[in-house]
């Protein structure tokens, strides 16, 4: 798995789909964020699986149904793409927006989602085998 984060509107999916040019079954929190079931559900007929908006994931999945984030809950969640992945030579590339610099917000809600996301994140950098930093479309490569 490879995790991608780094500031909004800063080319990662742009550098994503130049760094895995192959047909890519893309799933998108940006583009139709009532689709949580899409990424809910660990399978496709591509070999590379794109789930885009990691940050846009947690608010809906926990924020917005006014759920307390469970970390393993979270796992079982990456777990279950870690198997897809693993069944042969599938990849799952992971997409957030890096949202936990800058001014803490004042409502509680939104503290809470960047609390929930930075750990989702941490999680994220922990399975992945590949973590990459983009920032003005250049990776740094952080695993």
């Amino acid at each position: 798995m490879h995790f991608v984060t780094g500031g909004a509107f800063n080319g990662k999916r742009k550098w994503v789909k130049h760094t895995y040019p192959k047909q890519l079954d893309w799933r998108s929190m940006y583009v139709d964020e009532s689709k949580i079931t899409s990424w809910e559900k660990a399978s496709s007929e591509c070999s590379i699986v794109v789930l885009e908006g990691v940050e846009q994931y947690i608010k809906k999945r926990w924020i917005d149904q006014e759920q307390v984030f469970s970390r393993e809950q979270w796992r079982k969640f990456i777990d279950t793409w870690l198997n897809w992945e693993k069944e042969g030579e599938r990849s799952v590339i992971w997409i957030g927006t890096d949202m936990m610099k800058g001014i803490v917000p004042i409502d509680p809600n939104e503290r809470k989602w960047r609390d929930y996301t930075g750990w989702a994140f941490q999680e994220l950098a922990h399975y992945c085998d590949r973590v990459s930093l983009i920032w003005y479309g250049i990776e740094q490569r952080l695993k």
